[in-house]
């Protein structure tokens, strides 16, 4: 579950939507011509652990954790966390339970 990173470097001094030319370390495999492509298709991170759906959720450094979040992975550039969340029978979760 955790992010892929982009293959060229953030701009993160600047316009951190935008990259530069450096290639992102870890990534030089990919201008190497290794590996093979796929495609993202639209949708959205679920698991399903012991017949219990979850959701991915992405936690800015500002924002408080909801109790029953379940840490995966921290960003340091960012400082956002990401994890799973159980999915609810609110109308925020209709598309998870869809």
């Amino acid at each position: 579950m955790k992010k892929i990173p982009t293959v060229f470097e953030r701009d993160w001094n600047g316009d951190r939507s935008r990259v530069t030319p450096q290639v992102y370390a870890g990534c030089e495999w990919v201008l190497a011509g290794e590996g093979e492509a796929t495609r993202k298709l639209d949708g959205t991170s679920c698991m399903v652990r012991y017949g219990k759906l979850y959701k991915r959720r992405e936690l800015r450094k500002d924002e408080v954790t909801p109790a029953d979040f379940e840490m995966e992975d921290h960003d340091e550039e960012t400082g956002k966390t990401v994890g799973w969340m159980p999915v609810g029978d609110g109308p925020e979760d209709r598309w998870h339970r869809e």
